[in-house]
């Protein structure tokens, strides 16, 4: 083999696709700290349309998380682990890059009436975005010929993007209720051998967190509570212009008011779950993820308010006075304890 002819690099059985400057990144994914593929993500806008100015602000604030992880520290911080001088050990840089598109895509699709990603329809209904159009509009799907021979085959959510949704919900920025639907006339067998009624998931219901949105820094909490009012005007606006236009009915109504309770009882965490049998106690390693997120919502409570103590002091000074303050998350776990 002539030396000029560049070595082929193996990772696993397959070729390697990036010998040379990206070799030593560490996972071998092509991936280069100093250029995010930030331009992965594409949210799809009507012709004409742009996001409100507040809304914009806050996704392009998004960015500056991957430069400077401190500015959210719930996040960067996930792993728990330290450095050999003591100091909290931040996330990978193209853990950062997933999580900020992941974050971008979903600030496009949130409605901040509610605060819950998705759509609200103008007769009263809301349409809930799925992580397949989140992963899309991120960037973050794959192709799965495994489903079909044709290149065209439908795209998935890669195993990136399901692994950073999860992280971002323990991380506190964004909730996710599941929800089902009994499908008519369907049945299936139980695990006795009886027939029970078949379900079929919906996407999930997601919302976001107002103090995770204050920590970007992006916008003030006065500039925020005032989108959030001037988009809740709009929407009953809107409602009232197709309620004339359509004159809805007693009944039309009466399953709006459901809708209106199925989701509060989803956001309180009291939706039911499929099936008739009870679920199993959870193992402790579930109860220490739930009381995680927990942690990590408060201390974004925390971050929100130092931020807002201190608004001169840079995010660096601001995450170790946090680090300073707010107790560790077995302290914490051990306060809630107590306290109970």
């Amino acid at each position: 083999m002539s030396s000029l002819t560049p070595q082929m690099h193996k990772h696993g059985r397959a070729d390697y696709q990036y010998p040379g400057v990206f070799l030593g990144t560490g996972n071998r994914c092509g991936h280069n700290p100093a250029e995010p593929q930030f331009d992965r993500y594409s949210p799809k806008l009507k012709t004409g349309k742009k996001y409100p100015l507040q809304q914009q602000k806050l996704i392009d604030a998004v960015d500056q998380y991957y430069w400077e992880p401190a500015r959210i520290p719930t996040l960067a911080y996930l792993s728990g682990s330290l450095n050999a001088d003591g100091s909290p050990r931040q996330n990978r840089s193209e853990a950062r890059e997933a999580q900020t598109l992941l974050i971008k895509a979903i600030l496009s699709m949130t409605e901040f009436a509610t605060l819950l990603v998705g759509t609200p329809l103008d007769n009263g209904k809301f349409l809930h975005r799925s992580c397949e159009e989140i992963a899309r509009a991120a960037g973050l799907l794959r192709k799965d010929q495994a489903l079909s021979d044709d290149p065209a085959s439908d795209c998935v959510v890669s195993a990136r993007a399901w692994r950073h949704i999860k992280n971002l919900q323990r991380a506190g920025f964004v909730e996710l209720h599941q929800q089902y639907e009994i499908i008519p006339g369907e049945y299936e067998r139980a695990a006795d051998g009886s027939r029970k009624l078949k379900y079929r998931a919906r996407p999930a219901i997601k919302s976001v967190s107002r103090d995770f949105l204050l920590s970007l820094g992006a916008i003030s909490e006065k500039s925020l509570e005032k989108f959030r009012k001037d988009r809740s005007s709009a929407k009953t606006a809107r409602e009232a212009i197709y309620n004339a236009k359509y004159n809805p009915t007693i009944e039309d109504e009466a399953q709006a008011a459901r809708e209106r309770l199925r989701l509060k009882q989803a956001l309180t965490g009291a939706y039911p779950k499929p099936g008739a049998t009870p679920a199993p106690k959870p193992v402790k390693t579930t109860e220490r993820t739930g009381l995680e997120v927990k942690y990590n919502r408060a201390r974004l409570e925390a971050l929100v308010q130092l931020k807002a103590a201190h608004p001169k002091k840079a995010a660096s000074e601001i995450t170790a006075q946090l680090r300073e303050e707010f107790p560790s998350l077995d302290d914490w776990i051990r306060l809630q304890r107590q306290r109970t």
